[in-house]
């Protein structure tokens, strides 16, 4: 048997190191603590650390919270909040149908859940002249989890109101979102999952520059662009109006945006002179029966634009073959097995649709969000 040699000083103090390094993780592991919020509570005077000694607001229990606490959020309504991108678990207790997020009518110039840090624009003004702009809302930072909030605007006309701002928000809902200057974007540089963006009226952008992944967006009705520079996967993208009536911009439904694995049907764009789709790329997609205004005041189909990419996307209106009812895959749909999985998006597709369902069920993979 051959002897050990003795550990050196280097031995030593790498061991040293080690167990410091240790400790100090198994020390930040204890520290992290649970909060509670309950809107029945008379007031914040509890320290929050017990269901008995909820804070009142979300915001209060925010303001106390530091990295890798979570706080859970006990069902009734709570004002908007901000988070300044802090790494922290915000989670309803009973699911977005009980715990809702709303606005007052004094709320401007703001989110309702404002997650990610505010920065600041710099532009060059009509004149030449260099101007910034602080736009808190149009928050950066992914660090900041939701869970299970219904975001309500209650259809209040107020200006420059937003939904979620920066962070990452599973099964969520945002609705009613109004603004009375017709500015206010659903979801900007946010990360939504398993969510619905339902019956939001007066909006700028549905999202911009946000990743939405398995989510219905339902029935808006926004003026300018509705979704931009984003990236939609299995999503369900059905009765959106586009209804503005200017002369700025683009106004396009999809505009710089990446849509895979997406269903988009009976959309209406109510500008005529606007495409449906504007520098777009689409991956094992539905279009379906979209629609555009012409300058005579009638509508037409409208699907598929110039200078965008189309990659398998069932398009010209063809049918499908949705199952009654619904948007899902009837027996005998020409999208079954239909969908290819080039590099460029082969690492975004996940493992599930729409539904939950496993992603590839036969020998490849279906057009649409849900899979058949």
């Amino acid at each position: 048997m051959i002897p050990r040699s003795p550990p050196t000083p280097k031995d030593n103090m790498k061991r040293l190191l080690l167990l410091a390094l240790a400790l100090a993780f198994a020390a930040t592991a204890a520290e992290a603590k649970t909060y509670y919020v309950n809107a029945s509570r008379p007031n914040n005077n509890g320290n929050g650390l017990k269901a008995s000694t909820a804070k009142k607001t979300i915001q209060a229990a925010v303001n106390l919270a530091v990295a890798d606490d979570t706080i859970l959020v006990y069902p009734g309504e709570y004002a908007p909040f901000k988070t300044n991108n802090k790494k922290i678990v915000i989670k309803s207790v009973k699911g977005a149908s009980q715990t809702k997020i709303v606005k007052t009518v004094a709320l401007h110039d703001a989110a309702l859940a404002q997650l990610g840090k505010p920065w600041t624009e710099t532009y060059w003004d009509s004149y030449g002249k260099k101007q910034t702009y602080s736009s808190a809302p149009y928050t950066k930072g992914k660090d900041t989890t939701l869970a299970g909030f219904l975001f309500d605007g209650k259809n209040r006309s107020i200006d420059f109101v937003l939904g979620i701002s920066g962070g990452t928000a599973k099964s969520c809902s945002i609705q009613r979102m109004g603004s009375s200057y017709g500015y206010g974007v659903a979801v900007v540089n946010a990360t939504l999952t398993g969510s619905t963006i339902m019956n939001n009226q007066a909006l700028s952008t549905i999202a911009q520059k946000s990743i939405l992944s398995r989510c219905r967006i339902l029935n808006n009705n926004h003026d300018d662009v509705g979704v931009s520079q984003s990236r939609l996967c299995h999503c369900l993208f059905v009765g959106n109006r586009n209804r503005y009536m200017g002369s700025y911009g683009t106004m396009a439904v999809f505009d710089a945006t990446t849509l895979i694995n997406c269903t988009i049907a009976e959309n209406r764009s109510m500008w005529p002179y606007a495409p449906f789709s504007h520098k777009s790329k689409y991956y094992n997609c539905i279009l379906r029966n979209n629609r555009r205004d012409n300058a005579s005041g009638g509508s037409s189909v409208h699907n598929t634009d110039a200078g965008n990419t189309y990659s398998r996307t069932y398009q010209n209106n063809r049918d499908p073959k949705f199952a009654s009812g619904g948007y899902t895959l009837a027996k005998g749909s020409p999208c079954i097995d239909q969908g290819t999985i080039p590099a460029a998006i082969k690492s975004l597709v996940g493992s599930v649709d729409l539904a939950g369902v496993k992603r590839i069920r036969g020998k490849a993979i279906d057009m649409g969000c849900y899979e058949y």
